[in-house]
């Protein structure tokens, strides 16, 4: 509990764009997407299977997030310079 409200009070003082362009350096707790699933599956079951509205609440509760988030996303730098090692052959990394 304590990691999912330090990662949401550091989301609440981004924005959007500068939370996807630094996700990959941000340590969030994998309860908080856990916590997305959840919502939207509690969401698809009271609706009786309903998937055009569980869709539209998961637009809503995304909306934002997903106007900056586009196929074309560079990378974050760790992923980059995996792909870069990899062009050489290089099968394991280690990070110090």
């Amino acid at each position: 509990m304590k990691a999912m409200k330090e990662a949401a009070d550091t989301f609440a003082s981004m924005s959007y764009p500068e939370v996807v362009d630094s996700m990959w350096r941000l340590d969030i707790p994998k309860a908080l997407s856990d916590v997305v699933e959840s919502l939207m599956g509690a969401v698809l079951i009271d609706s009786g299977y309903d998937y055009e509205l569980a869709r539209e609440i998961g637009l809503k509760l995304l909306k934002e997030p997903l106007e900056y988030i586009h196929p074309q996303l560079p990378d974050d730098p760790i992923h980059e310079f995996l792909k870069w090692v990899g062009k050489f052959g290089c099968g394991q990394v280690r990070f110090r």
